[in-house]
């Protein structure tokens, strides 16, 4: 990972770093007493303030300078697993009250999904002193084994931080599972590595959980060692100094230098492990040869050894330079010493004795006359020479003569001859008579006694029982035994055999454990005449004196699964005494082994373990079976957790099964899940989403499901677990659940004050009031009221349109006033409409509107009959119908006095409007005779008033324009 170089800058002590991209920045920046940090690459080229003291290092050089800026608002970041609720990480941020806080760097291992009582996916959030919930879930990645052999890898998709303890594939065993390749080399797995080279050591996964980026693990395998015990001298002893053990690889020859030399113990054995692999001794080095104890030649010089195999305890030639493949192979060296021949020549005479050979360091028989024939019949053999005419060296026969005691390769012997003054011999002549030995013939005097000796014949499985003079005798013909005395005369006397005792011996003998033997015969002796001794019992089987094998097999010490049969010996003695009185009594005693294997047969189906694929008849075949020799009659685990979820938020259960025989145990049933979530066979999980809840009411938040999980092994064990999985409601579908969401409809009404709750409220209040007809400068009332089906104090907010002179009361709820600002144009303007517009708003903000209308009637007079009702609108005296200026009060005096009439309008008529209440003026004066004789009075009394009113006029209008101007 890259380096970039990040110059700190704290109020003017500068210090330069290389920091790797990615590295949180908490070590630079923490605990440095500065107020806060200022962030300047060419991203933000201006400066952007940190709010966190472990902000990643940018991919790019960055310069971050200390700033004594402080912050209004420092609340806590909770970071929560969505799915477990944990909180994984927390941290304080640096920030002021109303900042927008936008969450930019990823989380190693999850996913964001929302801060709390935030859309999902929107990853800003506004600053207040209040702590703040930010929710991700976990990412799934890869946890691979790799197995570099027929057996499949291993693939698993696994949430971040997960135990891998579960995960390592259980068919493959460290130092147990093997494997071979193409070329026949056998290797052994030693474990899993983390890396693809496999070097270190196997990886204990005791406490590793999935990182980011998820694993990946790799079989290790090193080539089988193949033990072989080798020997430094023909002579075979038990202890270490006569063997030794090499380690042979898999595919190499006992002289490859690869080798490696075995620690072993007293008795030679290669010491073990605790995997029961044997150990190397490191102290010593093959050098490509074998160690033998050195033999020497009679000239000196060092023998080299020729290797043989033990095999079944014979030795068979081996050749070094072949593929140790067999285990166990144990090599013994022979040497082949220079040998010397020792020659017999007859010296005239015929049929020497055979040439023999004499090994370095042995001695030789000189041999005797034999059936070597003198020269004629008057000449007695005497013994042997070095020289034809007996001037060398004389040797009698049954004289030693030792490998040393002659030069040369070859010595020479002459058969010495002298004539019998006193000749008067017969010749009796040995015939081995299909024995080995060749015819002898002795000479004795005529007459003499002799004694009838064996001349060393000997016929592998037969006895000598006698001697006949019938040529080709067979046993009932001997006439002498051995040792006999008999007179001389010419004669042959032929050897007489019998079969030595012996007997047949039935094999192979296959039992299946727990059966009977079914007195098969197993031994037959070759003589009618013998007798067997019973075996003893071995493994509940033994042969009777009958020969026949009886009992019932019964191994009880079986051990380990390998451990399917079990190969003894019966030993059966025969013994067989013969009398002859014409040769040889014989008295044999001869013992047989009876090779007997017993197949175990775990569940007794009469099938042996050999060739039962299921031993145990668990079900449960036995390349799948841990113990193939136990029944299996548990059931597997089930291992899950309980779970609360928020409904229509995706979530997963993980479910792993375990079995103490089964490794491929798994879950067969799940039953009680909510709708929309389903359990998936191929990754082991609950997942899905409770999408399809139905609520009753408000106070129905959680809803339990107990969910049953069935999981079944290959022998049929069930085994069930109940798990809970509580789906907790989320009406406005923003992450968190109503249980905590203090708006649960997200319409921005709490619900301590929503009258339905889980319902976002749409609707806007209802507002009531009535239309209001009123007279003008009457006060009036119009009563408001506001109902809402969510909110109870939803209110008005904004009242237009009202007349001039009335206005809304928020606090009693009312329009109130009175129109008395009103502008009529002409006398038929007597009613003017006010469309009021009323708008409330509740506190989710949804507004409504109502219009009413106000009718304010004009009331000319003022006396509170509206003109629309009033027959004299302005109370005049003069009906409407009959006034012309209905609006205007009459206040001018009939048409009589020309005079007066003019003394009152002494500028003509454009002041006539100033008169007012004429009528009135006349008919309130007394009447107190004849009017005529007052007129002149009136007239002074009229024209005083209007000269006044005239003045007073005049100032009013004066200031009338003063106001417009």
């Amino acid at each position: 990972m890259a380096n970039f170089i990040l110059e700190l800058s704290n109020f003017g002590d500068v210090a330069v770093y290389q920091v790797k991209w990615g590295e949180p920045l908490t070590q630079y920046l923490e605990n440095k007493g500065v107020p806060s940090w200022s962030m300047y690459n060419r991203i933000s080229p201006g400066g952007s303030l940190l709010a966190r003291t472990n902000y990643p290092m940018p991919a790019m050089d960055t310069t971050i300078r200390a700033t004594g800026k402080r912050f209004s608002a420092r609340p806590i970041m909770y970071y929560i697993d969505i799915d477990t609720g944990e909180t994984f990480y927390q941290q304080q941020i640096n920030s002021n009250v109303g900042a927008t806080l936008n969450l930019s760097s990823n989380v190693e291992g999850y996913d964001f999904i929302n801060f709390a009582g935030q859309p999902q996916g929107v990853r800003q959030f506004i600053v207040s002193d209040s702590d703040i919930w930010v929710y991700f879930k976990k990412k799934a990645y890869n946890v691979a084994f790799i197995t570099d052999s027929d057996i499949p890898d291993s693939h698993t998709m696994v949430p971040y931080k997960s135990s891998v303890t579960t995960l390592v594939p259980t068919n493959m065993t460290p130092y147990v599972t093997k494997k071979t390749d193409e070329h026949g080399i056998n290797y052994v797995f030693t474990g899993w590595y983390d890396n693809a080279a496999t070097s270190g050591n196997p990886v204990d996964f005791s406490n590793v959980t999935v990182p980011a980026g998820g694993l990946v693990y790799y079989a290790g395998w090193t080539k089988e060692y193949v033990e072989v015990t080798v020997h430094r001298d023909t002579t075979l002893d038990k202890d270490d100094k006569d063997k030794y053990v090499l380690l042979v690889s898999s595919g190499n020859n006992v002289l490859n230098t690869d080798n490696k030399y075995a620690q072993v113990d007293a008795d030679g054995h290669s010491k073990k492990d605790e995997n029961n692999s044997p150990i190397v001794d490191n102290s010593k080095t093959f050098n490509g040869k074998l160690d033998v104890n050195d033999k020497t030649n009679y000239d000196g010089t060092t023998l080299e050894p020729i290797w043989y195999k033990l095999v079944n305890g014979r030795l068979e030639k081996a050749n070094l330079a072949d593929e140790i493949i067999d285990p166990g192979t144990i090599l013994v060296p022979v040497w082949e010493y220079k040998t010397k021949t020792v020659v017999y020549n007859a010296n005239g005479g015929s049929q020497p004795p055979a040439t023999e050979d004499l090994e370095f360091m042995r001695n030789v028989i000189i041999a005797e006359q034999g059936e070597m024939a003198a020269p004629s019949q008057e000449y007695v053999f005497t013994g042997w020479n070095t020289q034809a005419n007996g001037s060398g060296k004389t040797y009698r026969p049954k004289d030693l003569l030792g490998f040393n005691q002659f030069s040369g390769d070859s010595l020479t012997l002459y058969a010495q001859w002298r004539k019998n003054p006193d000749y008067d011999f017969a010749t009796v002549t040995y015939n081995p008579n299909g024995g080995n030995g060749s015819v002898v013939s002795k000479h004795h005097k005529t007459n003499s006694p002799i004694y009838i000796r064996n001349q060393g014949y000997s016929r592998p499985g037969y006895n000598l029982i006698g001697w006949s003079t019938k040529e080709g005798a067979k046993e009932g013909d001997e006439q002498y035994a051995t040792g006999a005395k008999i007179p001389v005369n010419n004669q042959t006397l032929y050897a007489v055999w019998t079969e030595k005792l012996a007997a047949d011996v039935v094999n192979p003998n296959i039992l299946t454990d727990k059966t009977d033997a079914g007195d098969k015969v197993v031994v037959t002796p070759n003589k009618e005449n013998a007798m067997m001794r019973p075996s003893a019992v071995a493994n509940g089987l033994s042969v009777d004196s009958n020969g026949h094998l009886v009992g019932q097999a019964d191994v009880k010490d079986w051990s380990g699964n390998q451990d399917e049969e079990r190969n003894f010996n019966l030993s059966v003695t025969i013994v067989l005494q013969v009398t002859r009185p014409n040769g040889n009594s014989t008295n044999e005693t001869i013992t047989v082994n009876v090779p007997v294997t017993i197949q175990r047969d775990t569940d007794g189906d009469s099938i042996p373990d050999v060739d039962d694929s299921d031993d145990d008849n668990d079900g449960l075949p036995d390349d799948k079976d841990k113990n193939p020799k136990s029944k299996d009659a548990e059931g597997p685990v089930i291992t899950a957790d309980d779970k609360t979820v928020t409904e229509k938020t995706p979530f997963e259960v993980p479910i792993s099964v375990t079995d103490n025989d089964d490794p491929d145990a798994k879950v067969t049933d799940v039953s009680g899940l909510p709708e929309g979530v389903t359990y998936d066979s191929n990754s082991g999980k609950i997942s899905g989403s409770a999408g399809q809840e139905s609520w009753t009411g408000d106070s129905d938040e959680v809803h339990t499901y107990p969910v049953t999980l069935k999981a079944t092994d290959g022998s049929g064990n069930e085994s069930t677990k109940e798990i809970t999985i509580t789906v907790q409601r989320d009406s406005d579908g923003d992450g968190e659940p109503d249980v905590t969401d203090p708006d649960d409809d997200n319409d921005g009404l709490p619900d301590d004050k929503d009258n339905s709750p889980k319902s976002k409220d749409t609707e806007g209040p209802v507002i009531t009031a009535d239309d209001k007809t009123v007279t003008e400068k009457t006060p009036f009332e119009v009563p408001i009221s506001v109902t809402d089906n969510d909110d109870p104090d939803a209110k008005v907010t904004d009242v237009s349109g009202l007349p001039e002179g009335v206005m809304y009361d928020s606090d009693s709820g009312k329009i109130s006033g009175s129109a008395d600002q009103e502008t009529w144009n002409d006398d038929s303007d007597e009613v003017h409409t006010y469309p009021v517009m009323l708008k409330a708003t509740d506190g989710s903000g949804n507004e409504s509107t109502k219009e009413i209308t106000i009718m304010v009637q004009r009331d000319t007079d003022s006396d509170g009959t509206p003109d629309v009702d009033d027959s004299d609108d302005d109370n005049d005296g003069l009906p409407d119908n009959k006034d012309k200026h209905p609006k205007d009060q009459d206040t001018e005096a009939p048409v009589g006095n020309t005079s007066v009439e003019k003394a009152l309008r002494p500028n003509d008529t454009a002041q006539s409007h100033h008169v007012i209440n004429r009528s009135s003026s006349e008919t309130n004066l007394p009447k107190t005779g004849d009017s005529n004789n007052y007129l002149p009075l009136v007239g002074v009394f009229f024209l005083l008033s209007a000269l006044t009113f005239f003045a007073t006029g005049k100032r009013k209008e004066d200031d009338e324009e003063e106001d417009v101007f």
